[in-house]
């Protein structure tokens, strides 16, 4: 199995369990946990989307590891700014987008893609 076919399963995975989940806590009432979760599958459907982009470059590999950088940096511009104002809602959603960003880089890294 390749590192795309690997990543695309990982996505699809993390996906169903993210959508699934959201629908859960909105059946129990949890609106603002729902919303959090949305997040988490929002970041997962962007680097899914740069995958697809990915396996259309010469060196899918390093691209996508690129944009594993290069995306984030605005959250963590965020995720600093929401600190130095005390927001603690939008420090929740960047934390939220920069944990689920690890989860995907380390499946990236299993995959075999960061070696690449």
């Amino acid at each position: 199995m390749t590192m795309q076919d690997q990543m695309y399963l990982y996505f699809d995975q993390q996906l169903t369990t993210s959508k699934d989940r959201r629908q859960a806590l909105l059946a129990d009432d949890r609106g603002d946990e729902a919303n959090f979760e949305q997040i988490r599958t929002n970041v997962y459907d962007i680097f899914k989307t740069i995958l697809n982009v990915a396996d259309k470059m010469p060196n899918p590999h390093a691209f996508f590891a690129a944009k594993l950088e290069e995306i984030p940096q605005n959250w963590k511009t965020s995720y600093e700014a929401a600190l130095q104002h005390q927001d603690v809602v939008k420090i929740q959603q960047e934390t939220i987008k920069l944990e689920t960003l690890a989860q995907i880089k380390a499946a990236f890294a299993k995959a075999g893609g960061a070696q690449q």
